[in-house]
Protein backbone atom coordinates (compact mmCIF):
# COMPACT_ATOMS: atom_id res chain seq x y z
CA UNK A 1 0.00 0.00 0.00
CA UNK A 2 3.10 2.36 0.75
CA UNK A 3 4.05 1.41 -2.72
CA UNK A 4 1.03 2.86 -4.18
CA UNK A 5 1.10 6.02 -2.44
CA UNK A 6 4.86 6.74 -3.08
CA UNK A 7 3.97 6.05 -6.83
CA UNK A 8 1.09 8.47 -6.46
CA UNK A 9 3.27 11.05 -4.89
CA UNK A 10 5.50 10.82 -7.37
CA UNK A 11 3.06 11.42 -10.22
CA UNK A 12 2.02 14.22 -8.52
CA UNK A 13 5.08 15.77 -8.30
CA UNK A 14 5.82 15.08 -12.17
CA UNK A 15 2.46 16.74 -13.29
CA UNK A 16 2.90 19.60 -10.99
CA UNK A 17 6.56 19.97 -12.42
CA UNK A 18 5.08 20.09 -16.14
CA UNK A 19 5.86 23.68 -18.03
CA UNK A 20 2.77 24.92 -20.78
CA UNK A 21 5.46 24.75 -23.56
CA UNK A 22 6.72 27.83 -24.80
CA UNK A 23 4.38 29.80 -27.42
CA UNK A 24 7.42 31.94 -28.93
CA UNK A 25 9.52 28.76 -30.48
CA UNK A 26 7.06 28.60 -33.89
CA UNK A 27 4.56 30.74 -35.14
CA UNK A 28 1.82 31.40 -32.31
CA UNK A 29 -1.61 33.62 -32.62
CA UNK A 30 -3.13 36.02 -29.99
CA UNK A 31 -6.20 37.09 -29.49
CA UNK A 32 -6.25 40.67 -28.56
CA UNK A 33 -8.56 43.09 -26.49
CA UNK A 34 -7.00 46.85 -26.82
CA UNK A 35 -8.79 49.15 -24.64
CA UNK A 36 -8.93 51.87 -27.63
CA UNK A 37 -10.24 49.25 -29.92
CA UNK A 38 -13.46 48.27 -30.66
CA UNK A 39 -12.93 44.53 -32.03
CA UNK A 40 -10.32 41.85 -30.85
CA UNK A 41 -7.87 41.07 -33.29
CA UNK A 42 -5.55 38.70 -34.08
CA UNK A 43 -1.62 38.79 -33.55
CA UNK A 44 0.34 36.22 -35.56
CA UNK A 45 4.29 36.11 -33.71
CA UNK A 46 6.62 34.40 -35.87
CA UNK A 47 9.40 33.04 -33.92
CA UNK A 48 12.36 35.11 -35.95
CA UNK A 49 10.63 38.25 -33.79
CA UNK A 50 8.49 40.07 -36.28
CA UNK A 51 4.30 40.44 -36.40
CA UNK A 52 1.06 41.15 -37.98
CA UNK A 53 -1.97 42.40 -37.02
CA UNK A 54 -5.88 40.94 -38.58
CA UNK A 55 -5.88 44.46 -39.03
CA UNK A 56 -3.35 45.09 -41.44
CA UNK A 57 -4.32 48.82 -42.52
CA UNK A 58 -2.23 48.86 -45.69
CA UNK A 59 0.80 47.08 -44.29
CA UNK A 60 0.52 48.89 -41.18
CA UNK A 61 -0.45 46.56 -38.74
CA UNK A 62 3.21 44.92 -38.81
CA UNK A 63 6.39 45.47 -36.83
CA UNK A 64 8.88 43.66 -34.24
CA UNK A 65 8.43 41.59 -30.77
CA UNK A 66 10.93 40.13 -28.60
CA UNK A 67 10.48 38.84 -24.93
CA UNK A 68 13.16 38.28 -22.28
CA UNK A 69 11.48 36.26 -19.21
CA UNK A 70 7.95 37.18 -18.62
CA UNK A 71 8.89 40.74 -20.04
CA UNK A 72 7.57 41.19 -23.59
CA UNK A 73 7.55 44.21 -26.14
CA UNK A 74 6.02 45.14 -29.32
CA UNK A 75 7.20 48.03 -31.69
CA UNK A 76 5.34 49.37 -34.37
CA UNK A 77 7.89 51.22 -37.16
CA UNK A 78 4.61 51.90 -39.47
CA UNK A 79 3.16 54.20 -36.43
CA UNK A 80 5.47 56.07 -35.57
CA UNK A 81 7.08 53.63 -33.10
CA UNK A 82 4.20 53.39 -31.04
CA UNK A 83 5.75 50.25 -28.14
CA UNK A 84 3.54 47.83 -25.98
CA UNK A 85 4.94 46.78 -23.19
CA UNK A 86 3.92 43.65 -21.23
CA UNK A 87 4.11 40.81 -18.89
CA UNK A 88 3.88 37.27 -19.63
CA UNK A 89 2.14 35.01 -17.40
CA UNK A 90 1.13 31.45 -18.85
CA UNK A 91 -1.12 32.00 -22.05
CA UNK A 92 -1.74 35.75 -21.31
CA UNK A 93 0.09 38.73 -22.27
CA UNK A 94 -1.06 41.86 -20.24
CA UNK A 95 0.50 45.43 -20.65
CA UNK A 96 0.56 49.05 -21.76
CA UNK A 97 0.57 50.74 -25.34
CA UNK A 98 2.56 53.97 -25.48
CA UNK A 99 2.76 56.62 -27.98
CA UNK A 100 6.15 57.56 -29.24
CA UNK A 101 6.09 60.91 -27.47
CA UNK A 102 6.14 58.11 -24.13
CA UNK A 103 2.05 59.01 -23.77
CA UNK A 104 0.09 56.33 -23.02
CA UNK A 105 -2.04 55.08 -25.30
CA UNK A 106 -4.03 52.58 -23.09
CA UNK A 107 -3.82 48.74 -22.18
CA UNK A 108 -4.27 45.79 -23.95
CA UNK A 109 -4.43 41.90 -23.12
CA UNK A 110 -3.14 39.01 -25.62
CA UNK A 111 -4.48 35.47 -24.52
CA UNK A 112 -2.85 32.20 -26.84
CA UNK A 113 -5.40 30.71 -29.23
CA UNK A 114 -4.56 26.87 -29.22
Amino acid sequence: MRWMLALFLTLLACASAAQIPDPFVSTSHWEATESWGKNPLTYTLEPQGTFKSSDWDNGRGQGTWTHAGKTFVMIWPQYRGVLYQGSIEGEEIRGTAYNQDGSIMGTFVFRLVR
